[in-house]
């Protein structure tokens, strides 16, 4: 997947752009609200510590398949997207984590709707999927306004054990949107 020729998008609302090393405390924020929301356990555990995320986000920095949504405003990076990959059918694997205290401005929605678009457009992709726990309304809400879909669910572990050693399991989903349904109808 070659997204190492794009270097900003930008909307009204905000910049999507590459993470650059000093963005680590604002990647924090967003692990922690990540750690912190009732689905934690339906993902990888993420760290929180200063050194840790400092290495996240140097990591983030140097790899292009990592975007960070910078609301413009506040000059504040406030939701992280991982292009996860494109499988030999061109679907695009894209996921997203979203610091809560902006849940409501619609941050993620433009973001994903412009990485979408170039994905679409610039990539070739042919369906754009994501996968997450069908009860997190907050998290789907942006996916299902970008005319995404329910193709699939079903019954998965939990990524972390709880104190007793047992894998509890959650329901999950996958979404998907179609680069023709994309054309033809694009989100608004």
């Amino acid at each position: 997947m070659d997204t190492k020729t794009i270097m900003n998008i930008e909307t009204e609302k905000i910049i999507i752009r590459r993470f650059k090393a000093d963005d680590w405390k604002d990647l924090q924020e967003i692990a922690i609200s990540n750690e912190n929301s009732p689905f934690a356990e339906a993902d990888h555990t993420w760290p929180t510590g200063d050194n840790e995320i400092k290495e996240v986000c140097e990591y983030f920095a140097k790899e292009h398949q990592f975007w960070a949504v910078e609301v413009k405003g506040i000059k504040k990076v406030v939701c992280f997207i991982n292009f996860n990959g494109i499988d030999e059918n061109q679907n695009l694997d894209i996921g997203h984590v979203m610091n809560s205290a902006y849940f409501g401005n619609d941050y993620e929605y433009d973001a994903l709707k412009a990485l979408c678009n170039y994905a679409f457009l610039e990539l070739g992709v042919l369906n754009i999927i994501a996968h997450w726990a069908l009860a997190d309304e907050e998290k789907l809400k942006p996916l299902y306004k970008l005319g995404m879909k329910v193709t699939e669910k079903r019954i998965a572990n939990n990524f972390r054990p709880n104190p007793d050693g047992t894998i509890s399991k959650f329901e999950g989903c996958t979404l998907i949107v179609t680069r023709n349904e994309w054309i033809t109808n694009p989100a608004v």
